[in-house]
């Protein structure tokens, strides 16, 4: 598969300790032309600092706290269309996952997940940006910015002007769909 067809966001479930985990791996190429990532399980997400995709495969690795030590997790993983299968590689053994890339939906206009394109369920970044546009310039500035969008601010800036417009943020939040 080529690069571009593993951009979007993947789900897929994790069995560890008995526990099923529901995960999501959105990938997206940012203005620089190099993959970006978010992992997320829950309403928790983290940005995944480098990760490449060579020869088919795909490659990021994750630190994590797990009894008070913080551990890397090495992922890999390959796509077979609309298909992920891939395991995760940690000092306690190997983790294999198997997943499928999200369908987006369309959503009515208004109400939870509806909106202009800037909603992730009831998460809509363009109305952040107008809730934090404290200096009235229709952007948000990173010192503007709330903590949740701070952590995922430079990918979102997608031009690299140290603030986030309504079409970066409609742009980042159809990269990153959860519809």
């Amino acid at each position: 598969m080529g690069a571009e067809g593993i951009f979007g966001t993947w789900d897929f479930t994790l069995k560890y300790q008995g526990n099923d985990i529901k995960v999501g791996l959105s990938l997206a190429k940012n203005s620089d032309d190099r993959i970006v990532g978010l992992w997320a399980v829950g309403e928790d997400w983290t940005t995944l600092p480098k990760v490449t995709y060579v020869d088919g495969k795909l490659t990021f690795n994750r630190t994590v706290e797990m009894n008070g030590q913080e551990i890397v997790l090495k992922h890999e993983a390959t796509f077979d269309g609309d298909k992920i299968k891939g395991k995760i590689v940690s000092p306690q053994g190997e983790l294999s996952f198997e997943g499928v890339k999200r369908v987006a939906k369309v959503a009515a206009r208004g109400g939870r997940g509806g909106g202009e394109g800037g909603q992730r369920g009831g998460f809509d970044l363009v109305a952040i940006i107008d809730q934090s546009d404290k200096n009235g310039d229709g952007k948000m500035q990173k010192s503007e910015a709330p903590e949740q969008i701070k952590r995922f601010f430079d990918m979102i800036d997608s031009n690299g002007d140290g603030a986030i417009d309504k079409e970066e943020a409609k742009t980042a939040m159809e990269q990153f769909s959860n519809r």
